[in-house]
């Protein structure tokens, strides 16, 4: 009698852990989305700039700052001034990261985006948005 009660326990403890198990897989399964991916194909206005994309469709306001202190001053760098403060208690900024066809435009000490300007959404097959870290990285792929 008592070795059903102990085997009735075992079973009952190890049913309980096995679908805690499976839910915390489907859970992580779940979690998991690191990137964002859209097609241009998609999209309506194909005649939108993709500097207006990235800021209406991905949420990257900074975009126009970037190119309005590009096109103020010649030797400003902006991802040096931006990230780095002299103060102490100041935090680092986010900084943006741009690829087109895996090449950077934007990023550490680079600053191309008035590659960027003048093209529209049509010239584009997917736009990749990584969500891994808290410095956002754009990957623009141009339709071959």
């Amino acid at each position: 009698m008592k070795s059903k009660i102990y085997l009735s326990a075992i079973l009952f403890f190890l049913a309980f852990t096995v679908t805690a198990q499976e839910k915390n897989i489907e859970k992580s399964k779940s979690e998991k989305k690191y990137w964002e991916v859209f097609y241009m194909k998609d999209f309506d206005n194909q005649s939108q700039f993709i500097t207006d994309f990235m800021q209406s469709k991905l949420n990257i306001y900074e975009i126009n700052k970037v190119l309005d202190k590009q096109s103020n001053s010649i030797n400003d760098n902006y991802n040096d001034t931006e990230r780095f403060s002299s103060k102490f208690s100041k935090s680092p900024k986010k900084i943006i990261r741009i690829f087109h066809d895996n090449v950077e435009v934007l990023g550490d000490g680079i600053n191309r985006v008035f590659t960027l300007e003048q093209l529209r959404v049509r010239d584009f097959e997917k736009v990749a948005l990584d969500t891994r870290s808290s410095d956002k990285k754009i990957y623009l792929y141009s339709k071959i």
